[in-house]
């Protein structure tokens, strides 16, 4: 699984943690949902379940709780280079890398 991707972020449910073992982790990473993940999740969600719905999406936001346990974000390693470096650096940053 993840042979192949370069950008992008995957989300994945895996409740029974059985993707580490069948991830190609040469090129990617599993990263714990932040904040914004959990909300960006939560609305695809949403929106699957408007515009399908699906029986499944309903039973995942019926235990929002429970299935953000379940999820996992799938990160590129060579994309998340790519975001480090385009994030825009904070003031502190500025101010203590200038001379």
């Amino acid at each position: 699984m993840a042979a192949g991707m370069s950008g992008g972020v995957a989300y994945l449910f895996d409740p029974e943690l059985l993707l580490e073992r069948r991830l190609n982790t040469e090129f990617v990473e599993i990263e714990p949902l932040d904040v914004a993940d959990v909300a960006l999740v939560s609305s695809l969600l949403e929106r699957h379940v408007e515009l399908t719905a699906s029986p499944l999406a309903t039973r995942l936001l019926v235990d929002l709780a429970t299935t953000m346990a379940g999820m996992r974000k799938i990160m590129p390693r060579d994309y998340r280079q790519v975001l480090e470096a385009t994030r825009p650096r904070s003031n502190q940053e500025k101010t203590s890398t200038s001379p």
